[in-house]
């Protein structure tokens, strides 16, 4: 390749100088057991899952959570603890506690749910874990058994899709607030979030059937990975459902009414929520990358494993030796000014062999650098391009062996950035989650296809709690997947 620099950049260097730092050993901290370390580790992780993940944006839907969860955290034990509830913006059916009392319910794992008593058993477990003092007991137990896992937050997801050689001994953030509890620790919080349940006057045994509507899907997911699924961070087992089963029915619920009243209006909460990824971080059409909101496009590599990270939107070759990723880098400000300020920060020379050129009409910086690993040495394609009012950084890294054939490739890909067309817009969709009337005899095939929706007769079947094969007797609400223009 050309504009190569003679003296590669040392592998750490190249971490500098994408500048994308992660949270530091949330562990090491918690294995004190102060309740401050606990505020301080929560409040560090909460930034993390808001910038990581995000929060979904439907108010509607997070004040409801909120309200249940007040009602809940009510019944709790630690006064201490001021606890916050919010819905998280993943896809995947998941809910997860951070120390300190943030706690977090996944859109995917709301999409599941088809009772108020559903939600109050899945809550009140994750409280539950909080007011045990489980991650405490956790960090604890991992800081006894092994070396700590700094969490370097996308620095190690990039690293470990480049190469094992930059990606040794770092870890995701993520494996901290999602990784599982023991078994004994499940148990007990399923206990303690069944008596916080009832105690508040939701039927106990929600979380049974909740527990019972995962395995279902679990099932159905078959070989596939469960990636941040609720069973992956709290792993199922028959016996725990029956336990669970056994202590509801020991409990008897304290008078209340529920917050959405009866199952239609509970429904009638969840009408309308995002069941797919968000369009307005933007949508992947085949290999486009599109966002309606940015109003950007830009194709990458075709037949190139695409998806996300912190932050940032990505391509990987199929032998995940080569990356690129897409990001915001600056705002307000030309191309070459945020590039020097990023080459300021990181103490690398990046613009050595920088030129200027235009992107489809757009003011762009493009540097080529080496960077040495401890056992390879790699070639970074590092590109500043200005559409609107934000430069955004395009980053591709391939093994030096590998740049004469990649680095075409990543540079046409450069070269379909620009402004999203009216077209392309068009093709934004969203899937969002919607109840509809069943007819009289129906089944779930026919309602399925009357319904156009994405899900298939099982998905819906499990998503409702409802046998295969069953008939309705007409007027029942059934949730459904359906694909909307954005």
């Amino acid at each position: 390749m050309s504009n190569l620099l003679r003296r590669p950049i040392a592998a750490c260097s190249l971490l500098a100088t994408l500048a994308l730092a992660g949270c530091s050993g949330p562990s090491a901290r918690l294995a004190g057991g102060s309740q401050e370390a606990e505020r301080e580790v929560g409040e560090k992780l909460a930034k993390y899952v808001e910038r990581t993940i995000g929060v979904a944006d439907d108010r509607t839907l997070a004040t409801y959570v909120r309200e249940v969860g007040d009602r809940l955290a009510g019944q709790a034990q630690r006064s201490e603890v001021e606890y916050r509830f919010q819905v998280v913006d993943m896809v995947a059916p998941n809910a997860f506690a951070l120390p300190g009392g943030h706690v977090y319910v996944s859109r995917g794992l709301l999409a599941l749910m088809n009772s108020e008593d559903e939600l109050a058993g899945v809550v009140g477990h994750e409280i539950a874990h909080v007011e045990a003092r489980h991650a405490v007991k956790r960090s604890q137990a991992r800081l006894a058994m092994a070396p700590l896992q700094i969490a370097a937050g996308v620095t190690g997801v990039l690293a470990s899709l480049i190469s094992s050689d930059l990606g040794t001994s770092i870890a995701a953030a993520g494996d901290f607030f999602l990784a599982p509890y023991s078994r004994e620790q499940e148990r007990e919080a399923d206990r303690i979030g069944q008596d916080l349940a009832a105690k508040a006057g939701w039927r106990p045994e929600g979380l049974t059937t909740l527990l019972e509507t995962l395995d279902r899907e679990e099932e159905r997911e078959g070989e596939r990975p469960r990636g941040a699924s609720f069973l992956a961070t709290h792993p199922s087992t028959p016996d725990r459902v029956a336990a669970s089963a056994q202590h509801a029915a020991r409990l008897v619920p304290a008078p209340g009414e529920p917050i959405a009243g009866d199952q239609p209006a509970f429904l009638a909460k969840l009408d309308g929520m995002l069941l797919g990824e968000n369009p307005r971080n933007g949508v992947f059409v085949g290999s486009r990358f599109l966002h309606p909101v940015a109003g950007l496009r830009m194709a990458f590599p075709d037949k190139w494993l695409t998806g996300r990270v912190s932050g940032a939107v990505g391509a990987a070759s199929p032998g995940r030796l080569d990356v690129m990723l897409l990001r915001p880098a600056g705002a307000d400000d030309e191309p070459l000014a945020v590039a020097r300020a990023q080459e300021k920060r990181s103490g690398v020379r990046l613009l050595e062999h920088a030129q200027a050129l235009q992107i489809n009409g757009l003011p762009a910086v493009q540097s080529e650098v080496q960077v040495r690993g401890k056992k390879d040495t790699y070639w970074l394609l590092l590109t500043w391009v200005k559409l609107g009012r934000v430069v955004y950084l395009v980053t591709g890294v391939s093994p030096r062996s590998r740049a004469e054939f990649f680095g075409p490739i990543m540079k046409r890909s450069i070269e379909t950035f620009g402004a999203l067309s009216e077209a392309e817009r068009a093709e934004v969709t969203a899937v969002v989650l919607r109840s509809v009337q069943a007819q009289a005899g129906e089944t779930l095939q026919a309602l399925q296809v009357r319904a156009a929706s994405p899900w298939d007769a099982d998905m819906i079947a499990i998503a409702n709690g409802v046998p295969k094969d069953v008939r309705f007797r007409g007027g029942e609400l059934v949730k459904v997947a359906a694909r909307e223009r954005f």
